[in-house]
């Protein structure tokens, strides 16, 4: 796969534009479960490019390179000082946090979906083009969860 950054970027944010659809017009039974649940309301993702990854555990980490916002009025760029996803409603935050890592070769993607301070989706994934002329996808290569503060698997 000979993917250049923008389209690598460009995936990612297509992917977190379908998860922050699918959180913030959820369907009947998922908006069941999080009024149950007392899930916050999503606002928005901080969408946020790390300079380093530990490969072996999937987090980002590092001097933070650059950060957007994706809210219902799309993909915008932030001054990285603005990253602040603000208290947590419960176990999650209205401004979840989505921590990004490319490497040099553009032939992966670690993203950290966290939901909230102690919960998330650690993610390493490939780039792939689509055969139906959809364009660049992320399939996913390795996954863990973070429950309660504890990476899983």
């Amino acid at each position: 796969m000979d993917a250049g950054y923008d389209a690598v970027l460009n995936a990612v944010f297509d992917r977190e534009k379908k998860r922050f659809r699918s959180l913030r017009h959820p369907n009947g039974f998922v908006r069941l479960w999080r009024s149950l649940m007392r899930v916050a309301t999503v606002n928005c993702f901080l969408v946020v490019e790390y300079e380093a990854v530990d490969p072996q555990n999937l987090l980002c980490g590092g001097a933070v390179l650059q950060a957007w916002q994706l809210d219902d009025a799309g993909v915008r760029s932030i001054a990285t000082d603005d990253v602040d996803p603000g208290p947590a409603a419960g176990r999650y935050w209205t401004k979840q946090l989505v921590r990004l890592f490319i490497p040099d070769d553009n032939g992966c993607v670690f993203l950290n979906e966290m939901e909230g301070p102690k919960y998330g989706t650690l993610l390493e994934l490939v780039p792939k083009t689509s055969a139906n002329a959809e364009g660049l996808r992320l399939k996913v290569k390795r996954a863990r969860i973070v429950l309660n503060g504890t990476v899983m698997g």
